[in-house]
């Protein structure tokens, strides 16, 4: 936050706010879906190794899948991950 987005008030307000969203977002699944190991990690950390990564999104079945090449080095994290969040619904 050295430099404002924009010269208007609201705008910076609204653009911090985001922010902090995104922030408290990624706190709340370090602690809710991935291993210990990953607590220290950083949002950018996060965002290389979990998020942006080459899938494919396949229908089967009725249902969605997302299938994630098996040479991803963090397959098992991803994985685990992804089925933490599918039981917080329940």
């Amino acid at each position: 936050m050295n430099t404002m987005p924009c010269g208007t008030l609201l705008a910076n307000a609204a653009s911090f706010q985001t922010i902090l969203l995104a922030y408290n977002l990624m706190q709340w699944l370090k602690r809710a879906a991935l291993p210990d190991a990953w607590l220290p990690a950083t949002i950018k950390t996060l965002r290389f190794r979990l998020l942006s990564v080459a899938g494919r999104l396949v229908r089967h079945a009725r249902s969605w899948t997302l299938k994630l090449p098996e040479a991803y080095p963090f397959y098992e994290v991803c994985t685990h991950a992804f089925w933490e969040v599918g039981q917080l619904r329940a």
